[in-house]
This record gives C-alpha cells, structure tokens and sequence, in this order.
C-alpha cells in the first residue's frame, strides 16, 4: 500500500512541475533551455547496459533506493529564497513533505532488499552504487552550460563559469555530504563488507 502510495506521488510530483514549467513559459513568453536528456538519464542508461543480464533491473530498484533516500539542498533552500515567486517556493516545499515520507520507505527496503541479494548479486551490483549515486548528485553540466549561453555568454565566458563553479574537488565533498544518509543506509545493510563495493566508494570519493 505504501509503495502504492509512493507511485501517486511521484506522478504528481511529474504534473505539478510540468504545470509550473508551463505557467513560467506562458508567463514569461521564455521557452526553457534544457537538453533532450537529462544527463543523469543518459548515465542510468549506461549502467543499465553494462550490467551483466542476470541482474539487469536490479540497478533500477538501487537507484530508487539511491535517489529516494539521498538529501537535496535544493528542498531545504529553495522554499525558503524569497527571490523565487510563492507558487514555486510552495510546489517545492510540497515535494519536500513527500520526499521525507519516501526517505523512510526506501531507507527500510534497503535493509530487507541487499540481505536478500545473493552473493554473486551483490558482486556484480554493489561497486555501481557510487556511479548510481553521482548520477543523481553531480551537477548536470550540459543544462548549466546551455542556460548560461541562453543569458548571453559566449562559450570562452561558459567554459570559465563552469570550470570556476564546478571544481573537481568541490562537486566531489558536495556530493559525498549530499550522500551521507544514503551511505549510512549502505553501511547498516552491510554492503560496504563487501570489498569490491567498499573500493568503488573509495575510489569515487565517498569516502575518504
């Protein structure tokens, strides 16, 4: 029933955006400056490629469980910025009431689910998770790149902008405190027992 809930949710979540989206174009008479695919889409795309077959589709409840349990700044900011029209500030705030019921759901499968992995499972999935996890938290670059243009930059001024804002070692420590709770989760399931897992997270980053 709860997950039944959960399915309710997110497609509200889909329409309430859209009609936001719509409202600001027709509003503004500005159509919104994104890329075909979201770059994260394309990097789950890949993943799900590169899985070996017997457990393709396994990538797809991890990244729910990923996405779902990870903690967006963007939810705890955005409401409270008041240079952001009340309509937005309060469709994002709804989303963040939703989104802490959902914490706690996948946060709890996440316990019942890698305990029911077998071994072999947890060794070809587990040293994805970190890749799973920059997926969701790494700063969409074509999207930054193409709104700067669209704001008059030349390329040399938007190739500078990003290099300055997205330094390596920055988007890495955002994402690795981004992470902490989904990683907590990790550990208290027992995934980073695992050596293979534990070195993915190591050599991503997560942890130091």
């Amino acid at each position: 029933m709860d997950a039944f809930k959960i399915v309710t949710d997110e497609a509200w979540h889909a329409q309430f955006t859209y009609e936001v989206l719509r409202s600001v174009r027709n509003r503004t008479r500005i159509a919104p400056v994104f890329p075909e695919t979201p770059t994260f889409t394309s990097e789950l795309a890949r993943i799900h490629e590169e899985l070996p077959s017997q457990i393709r589709g396994l990538d797809e409840m991890l990244f729910a469980i990923v996405s779902e349990t990870l903690i967006s700044s963007v939810l705890d900011e955005l409401p409270q910025d008041k240079r952001l029209p009340e309509g937005v500030r309060d469709m994002v705030a709804d989303h963040a009431v939703d989104e802490a019921k959902h914490h706690s759901y996948f946060s709890t499968l996440l316990r019942f689910l890698w305990p029911a992995m077998t071994p072999r499972e947890r060794e070809l999935a587990g040293p994805y998770i970190p890749r799973l996890i920059f997926a969701f938290l790494e700063p969409d670059y074509i999207s930054t790149a193409l709104g700067l243009r669209a704001a008059g930059l030349t390329d040399d001024e938007v190739e500078q902008v990003v290099t300055d804002v997205y330094a390596r070692d920055k988007v890495v420590d955002g994402i690795r405190r981004g992470a902490a709770p989904t990683l907590q989760y990790f550990v208290e399931a027992g995934a980073l027992e695992h050596g293979a897992t534990l070195e993915a997270f190591q050599e991503t980053g997560l942890i130091i």
